[in-house]
């Protein structure tokens, strides 16, 4: 990973940059590793998944930094304990209310964008700070779902064995666009050693983006996808 690899020489030099010009540090950057937990509808068709995000800005002052932030991650592991189909079945004369799992069907959603990011200081210590944080930017991301062609059947074991309930034929679908972005979150800074401080925090994050419905699938639209980020790394003041 090359960029990993030019992350670490930086922060080497900004060691050495450190111990022997009068910096003042206003300036900073770093990278996060990043655990995306989905809720509301997106939850519904996605479990949590890792990402990651790059930043570099400057304090203006005591209290204000403001940073350029560029972040990606995919959402491609299935909620499958969601995804579906709920049909009414007459049994023997008994309509009866049935679930029935698509596991076949495979879902992604990509996103990479860039943001405006402002922090300011709630708390501060020598070697510890609490900042509040929020942001603004703009996403692009990219919707994928498998075509799924099938013959559904419901288990009626007891009443007349298995039943058909439905014959599926939904071509896949695919949606890309660009989206609008907010964020707003606690960061922890604990000073390591001169530059270096890891950093921590959770952010409430929402791309203002709409997916499609698919109705055969019993897909209804999301409209806004709204997620927590959980994360870590690493940040070198200068």
């Amino acid at each position: 990973m090359k960029i990993l690899k030019y992350f670490f020489l930086f922060t080497i030099t900004a060691l050495v940059f450190y111990g022997t010009a009068e910096a003042q540090n206003h300036y900073v950057f770093g990278a996060n590793g990043s655990y995306y937990i989905p809720f509301g509808s997106l939850a519904d068709r996605f479990k949590p998944t890792a990402g990651g995000s790059f930043y570099f800005g400057k304090e203006t002052d005591e209290i204000w930094t403001w940073l350029g932030r560029a972040e990606y991650f995919i959402f491609d592991n299935e909620n499958t304990e969601k995804l579906f189909l709920k049909r009414k079945l007459k049994v023997n004369g008994v309509e009866s209310d049935y679930e029935i799992p698509l596991p076949d069907l495979k879902l992604s959603l990509e996103a990479a964008g860039f943001a405006a990011v402002a922090e300011f200081k709630i708390l501060e210590t020598n070697f510890l700070n609490v900042k509040g944080t929020f942001g603004f930017g703009i996403t692009r991301w990219l919707y994928e779902r498998s075509a799924y062609y099938d013959s559904l059947y419901i288990d009626t074991t007891g009443a007349g064995g298995m039943k058909l309930a439905q014959v599926l034929n939904v071509p896949a679908g695919s949606q890309v666009d660009w989206s609008g972005t907010f964020d707003l979150g606690v960061d922890v800074n604990v000073n390591v050693y001169g530059p270096v401080w890891i950093n921590t925090g959770v952010r409430y994050k929402a791309i203002i983006g709409e997916i499609w419905p698919a109705l055969d699938l019993d897909f209804e639209n999301i409209s806004t996808f709204q997620m927590f980020d959980i994360r870590a790394g690493v940040r070198i003041k200068l």
